[in-house]
């Protein structure tokens, strides 16, 4: 059984126990219970008071019953409790739609029906639509019902998040299920010592890396990015970052923006080279010159001399 008491008749009984009275502080100066070091003059080693105890040795102290158990006076027989296990946290459970069948399903259609459909939105070859899985449907858990165009992002051949671009509806242009992870779409094609553009539309750096043979990857929003992309781009002899001509995108269209906003924003694009160059990668803007303001990489892939000139 446990016998417990008031801290002040604890304090007391120890006091009384130890024969010394405390001192003008309170405190009383007596051997360490633990480790047995006694009291010197002008060094404080172990004291306790009416607050506790502690001892500048081995660091051992406390309450006043713990002191008081040390010393014999307050008899415990409870087991003390083993610490808690430690245990690595569970993986995160895959959402239902990062499997296999999931994969089937965006490709479920024959190919040359799904390159048929991604032809009316960009002009993508067979070859393409069927080695990145391009293809159609209803984009799982997601609150549109409509058909979409579906890019299937993989990361170590795993399904880890699906792009789905509205083909004929009035819900938003792209959207993603929930659990969708972004991934920097096309970065196994970084060469090292080889240039390499950042586009926003994955379909945009397929197209760029097969049109213009310098590769592109995109981030799929200029609203994306992860610091553990730097390493993936550090290969590269020179990152280019090709957003889109617009205010939020590399820049362009500052008057038209303040236009119709109260102030104005520094462009995602500047946001990105500051951070590619700080992080030791070579990088630059790319200069849309006088393309019209809402011009992206797929508009320039129809003129591929300016594509090819890029870098000049």
């Amino acid at each position: 059984m446990s016998v417990r008491c008031p801290m002040s008749t604890i304090f007391a009984r120890l006091v009384a126990a130890y024969g010394c009275e405390p001192d003008k502080r309170g405190e009383v100066h007596v051997d360490c219970p633990w480790c047995g070091k006694p009291p010197q003059r002008g060094q404080v080693h172990f004291s306790f008071s009416e607050a506790g105890c502690y001892c500048f040795v081995c660091g051992n102290g406390g309450s006043l019953a713990k002191l008081a158990q040390a010393v014999g006076m307050i008899k415990d027989d409870r087991p003390i409790p083993a610490p808690p296990k430690k245990t690595k946290p569970a993986p995160p459970k895959p959402y239902f739609w990062q499997s296999e069948t999931t994969l089937q399903y965006i490709t479920r259609l024959p190919v040359e029906e799904r390159h048929r459909r991604w032809q009316v939105y960009k002009p993508v070859t067979l070859e393409m639509v069927e080695a990145y899985n391009l293809g159609v449907g209803v984009l799982p858990f997601s609150r549109c019902k409509h058909e979409r165009l579906l890019v299937p992002l993989l990361e170590n051949g795993n399904l880890v998040g699906i792009r789905g671009r509205r083909i004929g509806c009035d819900c938003p242009k792209w959207l993603s299920p929930a659990g969708n992870r972004t991934v920097l779409y096309n970065a196994d094609r970084i060469q090292a010592g080889k240039p390499v553009f950042i586009v926003e539309n994955a379909v945009d750096a397929l197209l760029f890396t097969a049109m213009i043979a310098i590769p592109a990857v995109a981030t799929l929003s200029i609203s994306y990015w992860k610091d553990e992309w730097l390493e993936l781009l550090r290969p590269a002899g020179l990152v280019v970052v090709a957003y889109d001509n617009h205010r939020p995108g590399n820049g362009g269209g500052k008057s038209e923006w303040l236009a119709t906003h109260p102030r104005d924003i520094e462009p995602a694009g500047i946001r990105l080279v500051n951070k590619l160059n700080a992080a030791g990668i070579k990088a630059r803007l790319f200069d849309w010159k006088d393309a019209p303001v809402g011009t992206d990489i797929g508009d320039l892939l129809k003129n591929r001399a300016g594509a090819n000139n890029a870098l000049v």
